[in-house]
């Protein structure tokens, strides 16, 4: 693997040669801008916030090197508005190129912007100033990121558009948080300035945002990063161990190799904050743990799990739909299934088909970890179903046995002369008594 980038940038600005081997000086002037003006002053929550940016600013300039690697989505989240964090994203976007679009929940609608938004040659693409609170659930994004590849259908036409999944993505807002499988494909760089950010003074640069939309400046900025990349390249891109990130590992490995070797510490140390801020694992952690005092760590079915859904002790955890309804059997054995054998807490659901002899046993958890629960697979809601009539038919074959037996005995109680309630009471409860 050869040690340089391999990066065609064309600028909007004109740039002097970038040396392969940048010399101290010019390594040290460019580490002083970038780390030490630009980014100085924005209130990181911590060291890995600051690292995550300074990963993703350089991340377009590496993305060749990657040979096509996937690359997670930033999340900029601030405290309070005015932290800066839309600013975050632009400085990336003045060096490749911005596009700002809003946010939906709405799966079709999103397939349909980011078809649009592919069609621009734009290299950063931004969900910019999401609402407050906003839980980033899609099943739509988290396939985006992890593909190399988009594809789907051009509007106003019936020719299918394929592109490149060669963007940076980034999404901004307030106080964000993560849901369904979006958080493991996130890097974060959150900030939190305090009470009233807008008052702070004494900055590196007095006004950053005109700073950056500058074209001079632009220019030092771009040559800068350039800097830093071929020094990296030139010292034969050196990597460093991480915690595997799935599909972005190949990226997480150069990204916290770039950051140690100019100095940048903490990368991936807010992974934790990460997983605080999922929803659904924070949810699914709760029903889980209510779950065990409300139906044990056994078997149970669908339709037993279902027939608890009043149960006060859920305490508004249960599975419910899109409007609040209860979810019906067949709805609630699907959302559990699509929870097979994932941990959320010391909990895992594990989902076995219904056996018509027996119900099989609850797991055992690995390394000691709590007993997994055990519910059905949506696969055999038929055979649930089907069991639950035998078992209706079953009770009653039995209640008619029993009155037959009953009359029976009441028969021949007469034919031998036992009238009394006692004679009756005393033949009676023999016959009718067992089930057979």
């Amino acid at each position: 693997m050869t040690g340089r980038p391999g990066l065609y940038l064309a600028s909007r600005v004109p740039l002097p040669q970038i040396p392969e081997r940048p010399g101290p000086d010019d390594v040290a002037w460019a580490r002083h801008l970038v780390l030490e003006r630009v980014l100085r002053d924005f209130c990181w929550r911590g060291p890995a916030d600051k690292a995550s940016y300074v990963a993703m600013l350089v991340t377009q300039v590496i993305r060749r090197w990657l040979r096509g690697a996937p690359v997670p989505l930033l999340m900029a989240t601030a405290t309070d508005a005015g932290a800066g964090k839309t600013l975050l994203v632009t400085i990336c976007g003045v060096l490749y190129g911005l596009v700002k679009m809003a946010w939906t929940d709405d799966e079709a609608e999103l397939r349909k912007q980011l078809t649009t938004v592919m069609l621009d040659q734009s290299g950063v693409i931004s969900f910019d100033n999401v609402p407050r609170g906003t839980v980033i659930r899609s099943a739509t994004l988290s396939k985006l990121l992890t593909d190399r590849t988009w594809g789907d259908w051009l509007l106003g036409g019936n020719a299918l558009g394929k592109f490149a999944n060669d963007r940076l993505w980034a999404v901004t807002g307030n106080n964000l948080r993560m849901g369904g499988d979006n958080r493991t494909r996130t890097v974060l760089a959150a900030l939190e300035p305090g009470p009233h950010p807008e008052r702070r003074t004494g900055f590196a640069i007095g006004n950053l945002e005109g700073w950056v939309e500058d074209p001079a400046r632009q220019r030092d900025l771009l040559i800068a990063v350039l800097v830093l990349v071929a020094s990296w390249a030139a010292a034969g891109c050196p990597q460093a161990d991480v915690t595997p990130m799935r599909q972005f590992t190949a990226w997480a490995q150069a990204a916290a190799g770039f950051c140690a070797f100019h100095g940048v510490e903490g990368f991936g140390g807010n992974a934790g904050e990460l997983e605080d801020m999922d929803d659904d694992d924070a949810d699914w952690a709760q029903l889980l743990e209510r779950w065990v005092t409300i139906l044990g760590t056994g078997a149970v079915t669908s339709e037993q799990v279902c027939a608890t859904a009043w149960d006060q002790r859920w305490g508004g955890m249960f599975p419910t739909g899109k409007g609040g309804e209860v979810l019906s059997v067949k709805a609630l054995g699907r959302r559990l299934a699509g929870e097979d054998g994932r941990w959320h807490g010391r909990f895992a659901l594990r989902v076995r088909p219904l056996r018509p002899a027996a119900t099989p046993a609850a797991s055992a958890a690995p390394e000691g970890r709590a007993v997994a629960l055990t519910s059905v697979d949506p696969s055999v809601l038929l055979t649930m179903k089907l069991s639950s009539e035998l078992m209706e038919a079953r009770d009653t074959i039995r209640r008619q046995r029993r009155q037959l037996l009953a009359m029976a005995g009441v028969l021949r109680a007469q034919q031998q002369g036992k009238t009394s309630l006692a004679d009756l009471i005393d033949t009676l409860l023999p016959e009718a008594g067992g089930d057979g």
